[in-house]
């Protein structure tokens, strides 16, 4: 039990670090940089941000970290980073989409289509 607590304590306080590395990252940027920038640089806090998101963390640790005041300036930016940069992609794919011979085959590989796709399927359900 002791050491349950202890690795719990320990990966809520590596998280912790990674994630502030994260924000001193990102608090900085302006939106123009994160829509816009041409450098891999966004595209690499993108992916350490994906990569802390997608951690699989007990519930008590995430718990004890989303309660934290203290952070939700960290929590802030980084849900600004995460939707920025999800609107760069979305518009990149749509431009690849629009410029296309055959735009319905693109569409189709499309990673969002099958999740849209499903979320039409529900919302048409509960709807009548």
């Amino acid at each position: 039990m002791v050491s349950a607590v202890n690795e719990s304590l320990e990966l809520s306080e590596s998280l912790l670090g990674e994630m502030l590395e994260l924000y001193r990252d990102i608090r900085g940027l302006s939106d123009e940089e994160i829509l816009y920038c041409s450098s891999d640089r966004t595209e690499k806090l993108f992916r350490k941000l994906d990569s802390l998101i997608t951690l699989n963390l007990e519930s008590d640790v995430a718990c004890t970290l989303l309660n934290k005041r203290e952070l939700e300036p960290v929590f802030t930016h980084m849900n600004r980073f995460r939707n920025l940069y999800t609107v760069r992609l979305e518009t990149e794919y749509a431009k690849e989409i629009l410029a296309s011979q055959s735009p319905w085959n693109v569409l189709k590989e499309f990673p969002f289509t099958e999740i849209t796709s499903g979320w039409s399927v529900q919302n048409m359900k509960a709807s009548g």
